[in-house]
């Protein structure tokens, strides 16, 4: 999410971390009427937000390594994106992180690396022994991932997700429509 105040004009670039800031507390204290949050900026069309998101979570991170004495040309990024992200647009967010990884961390954007959301869980579990899945549910996007003995098997992503399932649509969704009865049913035998 970022947030930005009524009177931003994206006409001129606005300035991270001064005219733009990463709402840490969104959801969880009073959201003034004078700002404005932006929320799915993966999938916005208008790359500017997303490049003050990425600005701002790297100028905190550099930040971040310098006060505790860190080698800023040591410093390791890997950021995801989801699977079913069209190309261009996996392209453009890639070119946003590079230059801005440039600027804010090192020119050794061999330290920077792009995985799929569905593979980023795999690595915490890939040790186990047998067949892991991972899913990661997203607001937009759903990533599963099916990993044998430490390999990956198969990856998918599909455009179905939480706010598919919570959104105000819900009433119209069939999917919904159909089981809500059955888990509610269930859910009331406990």
């Amino acid at each position: 999410s970022l947030c930005e105040s009524n009177l931003t004009k994206w006409n001129y670039k606005p300035i991270a971390m001064a005219d733009v800031n990463i709402p840490f507390v969104y959801g969880k204290s009073k959201e003034y009427s004078c700002n404005k949050v932006r929320t799915n900026l993966k999938w916005t069309n208008d790359d500017r937000p997303r490049e003050r998101y990425i600005e701002s979570l790297l100028f905190i991170i550099r930040n971040k390594v310098l006060l505790n004495g860190g080698d800023l040309s040591q410093t390791k990024i890997v950021w995801s994106y989801p699977l079913s992200m069209k190309r261009k647009a996996l392209s453009s967010l890639s070119r946003t992180w590079e230059e801005l990884f440039k600027k804010y961390i090192s020119s050794n954007t061999g330290n920077l690396t792009r995985i799929s959301e569905s593979v980023s869980p795999y690595y915490k579990h890939k040790r186990l022994p047998g067949t892991i899945a991972t899913i990661d549910i997203g607001g937009g996007t759903t990533d599963v991932m099916v990993a044998k003995d430490g390999a990956p098997q198969c990856i998918s992503s599909f455009r179905y997700a939480a706010n598919d399932l919570f959104s105000d649509k819900t009433q119209d969704n069939q999917m919904i429509a159909h089981y809500s009865t059955i888990i509610s049913e269930k859910l009331n035998d406990f």
